[in-house]
Formats: structure tokens, sequence, C-alpha cells
């Protein structure tokens, strides 16, 4: 877990938003291992900004979704 935490990473490899102390994907890190002794308490739910992301990251194909609702519509 350290090494996925602590070790620097590529600035052109990221894909991100600004950080965002309350987001699902800020990990919770105790104050013991933090350069100023605070911790960082991190996201316990998705916020508005995690689920704006993602839709980025992920969007729906619009084709594919009257399909998946006719398919629970009639049972299947």
């Amino acid at each position: 877990m350290r090494a996925q935490v602590l070790t620097p990473i590529e600035e052109s490899s990221l894909l991100g938003t600004v950080a965002d102390p309350k987001s699902i994907m800020c990990y919770q890190i105790p104050g013991q291992i933090t350069k100023d002794g605070k911790p960082i308490i991190g996201g316990k739910d998705i916020d508005p900004s995690d689920f704006t992301f993602v839709g980025k990251i992920y969007p729906k194909k619009s084709s594919a979704l009257p399909k998946v609702k006719a398919a629970a519509a009639s049972g299947r």
C-alpha cells in the first residue's frame, strides 16, 4: 500500500480532477505518516465531483440504454 500512496508518478500519466478531500478516491491516511501530522480523512461516499468525473470517463451508450430498459420491462 505504501508504494501505491507514496510513490510519485509522472504528471503526464494522470487523468483526474483538482484534489478533493471529500472524494471517495481520496485515501484515508493517518496523521502519523503525514509531514504535518494531520490526518487525511478521505471520502466515505461518491460526491458530485466523483459522479461527474466517472461520467466523463465511462459515458453511457445511449443506444444501449433502451435495450436494457426493454429487457427489464419484459422480465428478461
